[in-house]
């Protein structure tokens, strides 16, 4: 829940009655990119009833996903061809510390009056340092299954009948937010999703996400009561790595880094 809630700040930084500073989409040249999804997986067990789910977390430190998937952003910016991408060193775990500690004390008030979020700052200050237009935050995100088991961020999400794994999705769930460099606010965000064609949606919630679907194979994924095996975690850990693409980025970043026009209905 805290992976949703963190990422549900900066989505509804929008709501902050805080002046913000102007935007204008054409004058963004200088871009960073920042990635924040953590060193911790999830595991969702969807039951045939409430009482079968199962779910718990595991450490994924060793694969140093934000690293990569920093990288992989911006390499997937650059090839835009439209902006300098700037690298930044940060320590993920320092904001993430800074943005739960903020989500801890925040929710107790009204969330959309709190004119002030700590990241905002960082964020700020950070742009500032490297004269940044923009940054782009990757954060977790909640993914829809259609069930009442939703898996968040970095997972690993299975099932089957009778108490048998017989299907099984091992994804990022992830939402990328396009940051003001002036303030440190974000301006839109998108899920961080693939196009894909009627037919696929219609057969799979979760066929855009960034994720790996595993059926002949799925018993790989079946985690006991006391969390993966080390085996299981190293096989985790590489498919984390592969599961945001380049074609999850390139639609995620076409769609995030232009203005959305509102369609407006007029008298003829």
């Amino acid at each position: 829940m805290m992976k949703y809630l963190l990422a549900l700040v900066l989505l509804l930084q929008g709501c902050s009655t805080t002046p913000r500073a102007p935007f204008d989409y054409n004058e963004v040249k200088r871009v960073g990119v920042v990635s924040i999804m953590g060193d911790t997986a999830g595991y969702y067990r969807l039951g045939m009833t409430v009482f079968g789910n199962n779910r718990g977390e595991f450490k994924v430190a060793d694969a140093n996903l934000d690293a990569l998937y920093q990288e992989n952003i911006e390499r997937a910016l650059a090839a835009m061809e439209r902006y300098e991408v700037v690298h930044l060193e940060y320590d993920p775990a320092a904001l993430i510390a800074r943005e739960e500690e903020e989500v801890k004390r925040s929710f107790g008030d009204a969330l959309w009056q709190r004119a002030h979020w700590k990241l905002a700052d960082h964020l700020k200050e950070m742009a500032g340092q490297h004269q940044l237009d923009a940054i782009l935050v990757l954060a977790p995100g909640r993914a829809y299954t259609g069930t009442n088991v939703s898996p968040e961020g970095i997972s690993v999400y299975f099932g089957g009948l009778a108490g048998n794994v017989s299907w099984c999705h091992i994804g990022a769930y992830s939402n990328l937010s396009l940051v003001n460099g002036k303030d440190g606010f974000v301006v839109q965000a998108r899920s961080v999703k693939k196009e894909t064609s009627f037919l696929e949606g219609s057969n799979d919630f979760l066929a855009g996400e960034p994720k790996v679907t595993r059926k002949f194979d799925a018993h790989t994924c079946e985690i006991g009561e006391s969390g993966p095996t080390g085996a299981q975690q190293e096989d985790f850990h590489n498919t984390f790595k592969t599961v945001i693409t380049p074609r999850h980025l390139s639609n995620t970043l076409e769609k995030l880094m232009k203005k959305q026009e509102i369609q407006r209905l007029t008298r003829p």
